[in-house]
């Protein structure tokens, strides 16, 4: 997804921000009220909490998680 991002011309900013769980709906709220266009975020699976509500709402808002290779 990132390759085809870049391959049409989009910027693909890679930042490692997030010290809380919190700071991932914070950044969204700030960009929905401000009128910027929502990107996509990357988080592990095995980092996030597991609740129903919590899921959707990161897959809503672009989020993308990852699950690391045993061993």
């Amino acid at each position: 997804m990132v390759k085809d991002l870049i391959a049409r011309d989009n910027k693909v900013i890679f930042v490692p921000l997030y010290k809380s769980y919190l700071d991932f709906y914070i950044q969204m709220f700030i960009m929905c009220t401000q009128d910027i266009k929502l990107g996509y975020t990357f988080g592990n699976y095995e980092d996030t909490p597991r609740i129903g509500l919590i899921d959707k709402m990161v897959r809503s808002f672009g989020g993308i998680l990852s699950r690391r290779k045993p061993g």
